[in-house]
């Protein structure tokens, strides 16, 4: 059943009822998981099974105020990748191959990003003040972890508050992150350009 709502101009268009997109998500990995890195080919590993390829996480900006990200997301049992503030620049600086950024409007641990065993991938925000919004919709309230929501490409990924949140003011126009997510099987990208 479709839900009737006002658009931009008074345009009535049809959105889907958000009980349909409901799902069981898996439980996002812990923090204290495999302590040793496993590389994932799509070879045949040296037992002869075949083992899952890499996903990629590409985030491409809507604006000019922070740079394009590609971000190997491990599988499980390993830890998550961590979006958040820069903590200590020497140490872990912002940069096209993390979701780190050098930003006061994101918490130093604002989310996390994990990709389950079929290859889909997550994100969790982890009770951050400002929010994590996908597609304008603000995953979890405030200093209240979120449950795992499916990242799928063509998504809007907002980790700061959207111009229509109430906290916006001129001084965060600057610092506000958007990006349209892609994810991508590592080979299905090879000799595509990105």
């Amino acid at each position: 059943m479709a839900v009737k709502e006002n658009g931009v101009n008074g345009i009535v268009r049809a959105r889907r009822n958000p009980a349909r997109n409901l799902y069981n998500f898996p439980a996002p990995p812990s923090t204290a998981a495999a302590t040793t890195a496993t590389t994932t080919t799509t070879t045949n590993g040296p037992n002869g099974k075949r083992t899952n390829p890499d996903i990629y996480l590409i985030l491409n900006p809507r604006d000019d105020k922070c740079e394009r990200r590609v971000v190997l997301v491990p599988p499980q049992p390993q830890p998550p990748v961590r979006v958040g503030r820069v903590i200590n620049p020497a140490k872990g600086p912002a940069k096209f191959d993390n979701l780190l950024f050098d930003t006061k409007v994101l918490s130093r641990n604002h989310a996390e990003v994990y990709c389950d065993a079929q290859g889909r991938v997550f994100i969790r925000d982890l009770g951050s003040s400002n929010g994590t919004y996908i597609n304008g919709v603000r995953l979890s309230a405030d200093a209240v972890a979120s449950d795992p929501f499916p990242l799928i490409a063509g998504q809007e990924l907002v980790c700061s508050p959207p111009p229509i949140h109430p906290r916006f003011t001129s001084s965060l126009l600057s610092f506000c992150i958007v990006f349209l997510v892609h994810c991508f099987v590592a080979e299905l990208i090879a000799g595509t350009g990105y």
